[in-house]
């Protein structure tokens, strides 16, 4: 894990006026056990957590005073009336800036106005197992991101700021209030949050900002943990990072979407929830998903091809091509025994402990 301490001296390289916005939820960083540095060090940072409780505990060590107009509580208007006025003072000051705004939106707890519920109620019957209220909480949410851009627009640094919306997990399989019998909200992906299956770890990405071409479209896979080398590329740093930080910067794609390519070791993306029992490795077109035992030994194993179509369902080939499964199954074992990987048993151990301590409060 990054502390905040190491991100700010990743991204304080000097030599750069470029800014850098990152939007999207980030809800397992808000709750994360990090050491924020203090507002004082890196008054050009910015990052607006929000969790559960509205404002996450990192944010409130981070940016204890909360501008005049702006609410602690993290609804979705909140988080941007505390971006833009935090914009506006950077570029008085004559500062480039790293913004990240977590919004809330959209998340288990639907917050929305009155109004935009309305909205949506005279609409009728969503055609997914969704609410009309969590209708009006997306919108919101994109009214609060248009908001943002106009904002760069309005300071005349559009051109000059680097701006990435994504999410930190694949979409709800149900919606409390929802259809159940309706159409599932992440079709025609396979699974939900929380799960390896495209349904839990395929989100949107979208960058736009300076020497990234209009229109482009790259269908290689990255990863969220991809950021950090990213951002540090983009503010100006060179020198190799320590080899403790997961992920390759995605430099390369941004400049050239069809001919770039991401150098990273080993040359896949892995995913690993031991506490869930399965983890997962993106390799090209091939993916495996390898199913744990208590014990931590293989269970099953399942091979889908995305070429690039990104269903599952009853397309496992991991019996048709034995010979590619067991080829990324040892790529798979073999980073996981390097990195001292936790294990099936501990992860449950560690799940349990988090319910017994969430049960006490």
């Amino acid at each position: 894990m990054v502390t905040m301490q190491r991100r700010r001296q990743f991204l304080n390289v000097g030599g750069r006026t470029t800014t850098l916005f990152a939007v999207g939820g980030w809800c397992g960083l808000a709750k994360a056990n990090v050491a924020p540095t203090d507002q004082a060090a890196a008054p050009n940072i910015l990052l607006i957590l929000s969790d559960d409780q509205g404002w996450s505990q990192l944010s409130e060590a981070l940016h204890p005073q909360v501008p005049e107009g702006c609410s602690r509580y993290m609804s979705t208007p909140s988080v941007t009336a505390r971006a833009v006025a935090f914009m506006r003072e950077q570029v008085g000051a004559g500062r480039p800036f790293y913004v990240q705004a977590s919004y809330y939106a959209v998340h288990l707890s639907v917050v929305c106005r009155e109004q935009t519920l309305q909205k949506y109620r005279q609409k009728g019957a969503p055609d997914r197992g969704y609410t009309q209220a969590w209708a009006a909480m997306l919108e919101e949410l994109d009214a609060g991101i248009g908001a943002l851009l106009q904002c760069l627009d309005d300071l005349g640094i559009a051109d000059n700021t680097y701006v990435v919306f994504t999410a930190d997990n694949g979409g709800r399989g149900t919606v409390p209030g929802g259809d159940a019998a309706g159409t599932p909200p992440n079709f025609p992906l396979t699974g939900a949050k929380h799960s390896l299956y495209e349904g839990g770890i395929r989100v949107p990405f979208l960058v736009r900002g300076p020497k990234v071409p209009s229109g482009g479209c790259c269908h290689q896979p990255v990863a969220g943990y991809d950021l950090l080398p990213t951002f540090y590329e983009l503010a100006g740093g060179r020198a190799p990072l320590p080899k403790d930080v997961d992920g390759a910067s995605l430099g390369p794609l941004l400049r050239d979407p069809q001919a770039g390519r991401v150098t990273r070791e080993p040359d896949a993306l892995i995913f690993h929830r031991p506490g869930r029992e399965f983890s997962a490795l993106r390799q090209g077109d091939y993916k495996l998903l390898l199913f744990w035992r208590p014990d931590g030994t293989v269970r099953s194993r399942e091979l889908y091809r995305f070429d690039p179509d990104p269903r599952e369902e009853g397309r496992d080939r991991a019996a048709e091509h034995p010979e590619r499964a067991d080829a990324l199954q040892r790529l798979l074992l073999t980073y996981l025994k390097s990195v001292h990987a936790e294990t099936p048993e501990a992860g449950r151990a560690e799940k349990a402990a988090k319910k017994k301590k969430a049960k006490k409060k």
